[in-house]
């Protein structure tokens, strides 16, 4: 059974509600104040396993006492680069397990969900993600299109990921952060590895690429840039070069035969992306093929509340006729000659998805703006907390050094009073 060990955030309990706090956020606040900081003293002892707290909820229709959930211990590592939090030790804390069916604990159930939710990844017999993302690649994007489909693998019911925004991939990282690199999976090579073992980056893909070719990987980095279509027909996605400045640049290739035009992949510009496919290396240029946002790219900079930064692909029928032949060639019809024209009723119908696309842009921004409106009053509700509880302990410690004053005084006016009577018995001694 597979467990995740350090776990990107957690929940904690103030007085009126419970709170989501990231490890990056506690970092930030011991960093710059210190761990003798009164606000971090308060709260170090109060950080409880999100997992758990989601579980409970699900199960119980309520928010758990904070005695049901295992408490957690945040950590700073790799000289303050890194940091996570963590199970407590059973020497430190009784209740120390998971709740059973928290997903930090075992994913399956979550993997369960991913599956009937998504058709680009299954469920393996030992409760592993199996991904068939490289599998189920439509294959008219091939340059020799097979006249059978033999060797294609069993039926797969079809789900309705192509109306979702973000891929299996996706969810994944939003949900573990950087802890997904502990998780196995097992690829369409089947072989089991963990996402850390899969994840390279461009210098690494390129090396890798010559050695091992068809290798499947993650290869993460940021997009410097889309290049506009060339002669060829092909799209290519550059990433930023890394230290290797004598090989090419690795980039993402995009088929001629493939629905996307440049500005549809202008989203990637400036992101910091991973990529999953296979290998290639071919007259100089290493690559992995992109047939799908949706299924292989994973956002790894996406701000919290963010919209999907996908576009709607346009349609260009002029462009992808070819790949019409292709597509009723593979399917056996009846190939007919046939004329752009044969379709007025999609050009006609243009200016009516411009103004559904301005629409859904419009509310996405409404939505944008009232995520930002909920997030600050989120801020300004947890700052006013953090301030109430500075306000506490400076109470506290205003109320401590003013017993502390009172005392003395009382013990200088006794010392004073002792020589007073000592200097009057000597007077009139």
């Amino acid at each position: 059974m597979t467990s995740i060990s350090s776990m990107p955030y957690a929940v904690r309990k103030n007085d009126s509600n419970w709170i989501k706090d990231t490890a990056e956020d506690i970092k930030k606040l011991r960093l710059k104040h210190g761990d003798t900081h009164p606000y971090y003293e308060l709260i170090k002892d109060s950080f409880y396993c999100y997992g758990c707290y989601k579980k409970w909820i699900k199960e119980n229709h309520t928010e758990p006492f904070d005695y049901a959930l295992p408490k957690l211990t945040h950590y700073i590592y790799e000289n303050g680069n890194k940091t996570h939090f963590k199970l407590r030790r059973k020497s430190q804390e009784k209740n120390h397990d998971h709740l059973k069916g928290c997903y930090f604990n075992d994913p399956s159930d979550y993997y369960k969900e991913l599956s009937d939710s998504f058709d680009h990844i299954e469920i393996a017999e030992k409760q592993t993600a199996r991904l068939i993302i490289l599998n189920r690649m439509n294959q008219i994007l091939k340059t020799e299109i097979r006249s059978s489909t033999k060797g294609l693998g069993k039926t797969i019911k079809p789900k309705a990921s192509h109306l979702q925004t973000f891929g299996a991939l996706q969810d994944i990282y939003n949900r573990y952060g950087e802890s997904w690199r502990e998780l196995p999976v097992i690829t369409e090579d089947n072989e089991t590895k963990k996402i850390e073992n899969l994840l390279l980056s461009p210098d690494e893909a390129i090396d890798s690429s010559k050695q091992y070719p068809n290798k499947i990987a993650i290869v993460y980095g940021t997009i410097q840039r889309v290049e506009a279509r060339n002669n060829g027909g092909y799209i290519n996605i550059v990433f930023k070069q890394g230290s290797n400045k004598s090989d090419r640049p690795f980039r993402l290739s995009v088929s001629p035969y493939h629905i996307y035009n440049e500005t549809d992949l202008q989203c990637l510009e400036n992101r910091k992306i991973g990529c999953y496919g296979r290998l290639k290396h071919n007259q100089g240029f290493s690559q992995i093929e992109l047939f799908s946002l949706h299924h292989q790219i994973v956002f790894l900079d996406l701000q919290k509340s963010e919209p999907c930064p996908f576009r709607t692909p346009s349609i260009n029928i002029d462009r992808i006729q070819k790949l019409l032949t292709r597509t009723m060639e593979f399917h056996h019809s009846k190939l007919h000659s046939y004329h752009p024209g044969m379709f007025t009723f999609h050009r006609q119908a243009q200016s009516d998805f411009k103004k559904i696309k301005q629409t859904v842009q419009e509310t996405q921004q409404k939505q944008q703006l009232l995520f930002q409106e909920k997030e600050m009053k989120t801020q300004e509700k947890n700052s006013m907390s953090v301030l109430h509880n500075t306000l506490l302990i400076d109470t506290a410690n205003i109320k401590k050094q003013l017993r502390i004053t009172k005392s003395k005084i009382k013990e200088t006016e006794k010392q004073f009073s002792n020589k007073f009577r000592k200097w009057t018995r000597f007077i009139y001694a």
